[in-house]
């Protein structure tokens, strides 16, 4: 194990792990760690994946009026449905139904689970993705799923932030793809050499089929000059970890932004 893992996992010190208050609470801290660190980095564009309600691309705009915001979500019963409650447009948030994926497709499936273990899963929800569960692994509530296969249009993120529009931009992103992340980022490593942070959801258990697993993730990335510097604990093998651009750790703000985080953690357990 690196150091920099070795070192993120001893903040578990910080939560109460054996409540599920304490796990969600560790993520309560990286989300506010998250939104500290783009109070200096003052990205031109933000980008969320796997919006579903885009409540972080609907936090930020709050936050920093004068960035883009750009949301994308796959799930067509969740865009419909989201759209109907938020007037996207209205608060200048440009939230797409597009899956983002390693090639410009034009369209690629999106698994929609409708039955679980026999009983009718509503299509509106956070955990359907590109890809079907991994059965052998799966909670007892995951298994025996039926699936509805939608055709959804698909574009990688190079693509779609092409040079013309977005040739000066600097960015960070919010990524929770449910295990699609081979998929999200393999098509984005143009957008990624000009991203200064984001925050992405990974395993460390494969709970989808043919998935990159937390260690697939830290490899990539790295590649990438990304640097990790904090996670949560919100469930047992499947966290949320914040990774930065060395550039980012060096500005003094970054030293504030932690400090806050550690008050935070360090006064509430």
């Amino acid at each position: 194990m690196n150091s920099n893992r070795s070192s993120l996992l001893s903040t578990a010190a910080l939560f109460d792990l054996t409540t599920s208050e304490g796990r969600l609470y560790s993520h309560r801290a990286l989300t506010d760690l998250f939104y500290d660190i783009q109070g200096f980095v003052r990205p031109k564009t933000f980008l969320e994946f796997g919006a579903f309600d885009a409540h972080f691309s609907r936090t930020i705009r709050h936050l920093h009026p004068s960035s883009r915001v750009i949301a994308f979500e796959a799930n067509p019963y969740n865009y419909k449905h989201f759209t109907s409650e938020h007037d996207f447009a209205g608060i200048n948030v440009e939230y797409h139904h597009l899956a983002v994926s390693s090639a410009d497709h034009g369209t690629i499936s999106f698994q929609v689970q409708r039955k679980r273990s026999g009983q009718d899963a509503s299509p509106v929800k956070g955990d359907d993705s590109l890809l079907k569960r991994n059965v052998s692994d799966a909670h007892e509530s995951y298994r025996d799923v039926e699936y509805e296969t939608v055709s959804v249009d698909a574009v990688t993120l190079d693509g779609f932030l092409n040079d013309a529009q977005f040739g000066m931009d600097d960015f960070s992103a919010w990524i929770d793809v449910e295990g699609a992340l081979k998929q999200a980022l393999s098509g984005a490593t143009r957008t990624l050499s000009r991203t200064r942070s984001l925050i992405v959801e990974v395993e460390e258990k494969p709970h989808w089929s043919a998935q990159w697993l937390a260690s697939d993730v830290d490899e990539f990335l790295s590649s990438l000059g990304f640097v990790p510097v904090a996670r949560d604990f919100e469930f047992e093998h499947q966290y949320n970890i914040i990774y930065v651009k060395p550039e980012v750790t060096r500005h003094f703000g970054f030293n504030q932004s932690m400090v806050k985080y550690f008050e935070r953690t360090g006064n509430k357990r």
